[in-house]
């Protein structure tokens, strides 16, 4: 019995270290569905700053696609959208892996980096070899679109 009363508080803090670090919550652990809207081209995920249009870059890790797409936000200012989805597999539509938003200030030298919620992932196109493309449903919705036959590795 005392061996019991000595174990029950360890697993009593490792319970509660577990359930701190739980993300359930669906701002930041968006579902993942089939895109059903009208089709989505490389022009819809475009958006122009002061610099020009801006498009989607893409690097793959392992499992993981990363997309990304950043903007000029004032003449000493860059913030950059980044999508991270996760391979299930063949014919499986992905699995969400964080969206984030980093934005970087030259005057005075800083970066920032924030997790941004979103509901839903809607999917339109999901090739590994080809073209992902789709939509994430949160406070504001974000279209997006890359050639994975752009991607960089690593």
């Amino acid at each position: 019995m005392p061996h019991i009363l000595r174990t029950f508080p360890a697993a009593f803090v490792l319970l509660l270290l577990l359930a701190a670090c739980d993300r359930s919550d669906p701002e930041y652990n968006a579902e993942v569905v089939p895109y059903t809207g009208a089709t989505i081209t490389a022009a819809d995920a475009t958006v122009t700053d002061p610099s020009g249009e801006k498009g989607w870059q893409v690097r793959r890790m392992d499992d993981r696609v990363v997309i990304s797409r950043s903007i000029l936000c004032g003449d000493e200012c860059s913030e950059t959208i980044q999508l991270s989805l996760r391979s299930r597999g063949d014919g499986a539509l992905p699995a969400f892996a964080g969206l984030i938003r980093i934005r970087r200030n030259a005057l005075p030298d800083r970066r920032t980096q924030e997790t941004l919620p979103a509901r839903r992932v809607e999917v339109q196109d999901w090739d590994v070899d080809g073209i992902v493309s789709g939509q994430i449903i949160g406070p504001e919705p974000i279209v997006f679109w890359v050639d994975l036959a752009d991607a960089v590795e690593g």
